[in-house]
């Protein structure tokens, strides 16, 4: 493992942390569920705790709420991430953490005029965009507006600080970049598969609405004689390097090119595992075990994992609950995956 020397003070140095997200290949290290959100310290730095690679895990929210500061969970903590460190590096390749910046590429810090935004590859892969979103210092959220008699989406973005439209500026930039190199994926997840639009800075903020939980609120309303539901997405920047990291391990290193045939032989290799689970949650030898436990035992689980909504995923792990449809004997996190399998066989033409 690759160490790098950092004096205790405040906190981690913004490289360190970019090699830590890159270890865990952007997952919380504990859960393994979520996208990983702080970069915590093992030994607290209280307690003489350094800011090396070494004392840093990536961990979620959650997991760092829950048992990150818990003394007890400390040797849990860095086995959960060493072995994580291990099985991503065997699953996705491994990833150097001490990858420089493009030539030419800004450094960082804040940015004084638009012009100074574009310099950078004109087509930078994943791990480079994440590093664009993370250079863009400042808060954009945004809403999205659907229609209810046409059913079309529209998207809306606005700086936290009102006043500061410089940020929304860069934020467009790298979104637009972003929306243009999505659209060469086979398949990415997106909160509204029935849309397109012109802007590619829109496609963006669908797929980042579909790969990352940064919901704020949802409602409905009426403008004039047109009803609405709407939404906002909190800290789209923060977001976007989320949906770049993920982006870059499970729907390009581990996702090849698929042939017609083999996207319809994919789909039926999907629909025969939620039966099979279904056939399962039925035998009384398996009374006990959730459908999440059986799942996790199907091998194909883990080859639909990287086509799984966010949605699923939290109904999978339990963060919300799916009814089914009346009369049905099937699990809502079943219906839930036939969903997202329907959801897909539109993304790849295969009606």
């Amino acid at each position: 493992m690759v160490q790098i020397m950092a004096a205790v003070g405040a906190d981690f140095s913004e490289s360190v942390k970019l090699q830590a997200r890159r270890l865990a290949f952007f997952r919380c290290c504990y859960c393994l569920e979520r996208p990983g959100d702080e970069v915590h310290h093992l030994v607290p730095k209280e307690e003489g705790g350094p800011n090396t690679l070494d004392n840093a895990i990536l961990l979620c929210a959650q997991c760092h709420s829950t048992y990150g500061h818990t003394r007890d969970k400390r040797k849990q903590l860095q086995q959960a991430r060493d072995h994580w460190y291990e099985v991503a590096a065997n699953k996705y390749g491994p990833r150097a953490v001490d990858l420089q910046s493009p030539a030419g590429h800004p450094s960082g810090g804040d940015v004084t005029t638009i012009e100074s935004l574009a310099p950078g590859p004109a087509k930078p892969d994943w791990y480079q965009l994440e590093e664009r979103f993370d250079r863009i210092r400042g808060e954009v959220w945004s809403i999205w507006q659907r229609d209810d008699q046409t059913g079309n989406v529209t998207w809306s973005v606005y700086a936290r600080d009102y006043e500061d439209s410089r940020i929304v500026a860069r934020f467009l930039i790298e979104a637009r970049i972003a929306g243009q190199l999505v659209k060469e994926l086979p398949v990415v997840p997106v909160k509204f598969d029935d849309q397109s639009w012109d802007d590619p800075a829109d496609t963006w903020l669908n797929v980042v609405a579909g790969l990352v939980p940064c919901d704020r609120f949802t409602g409905s309303g009426r403008d004039g004689e047109t009803t609405y539901t709407s939404g906002s997405l909190e800290d789209v920047v923060d977001a976007s390097r989320l949906a770049c990291g993920r982006i870059a391990t499970e729907f390009v290193t581990v996702q090849p090119t698929l042939s017609r045939p083999e996207r319809l032989a994919l789909v039926q290799q999907f629909r025969d595992m939620v039966q099979t689970v279904h056939k399962q949650t039925r035998m009384a030898k398996n009374a006990t075990r959730s459908v999440t436990s059986l799942l996790e035992m199907n091998g194909d689980f883990l080859r639909f994992a990287p086509y799984m909504t966010e949605r699923t995923r939290a109904c999978v792990y339990g963060r919300t609950i799916v009814v089914p449809p009346d009369q049905s004997e099937m699990s809502g996190v079943l219906h839930s995956i036939l969903d997202d399998i329907a959801a897909l066989e539109r993304r790849w033409g295969l009606h």
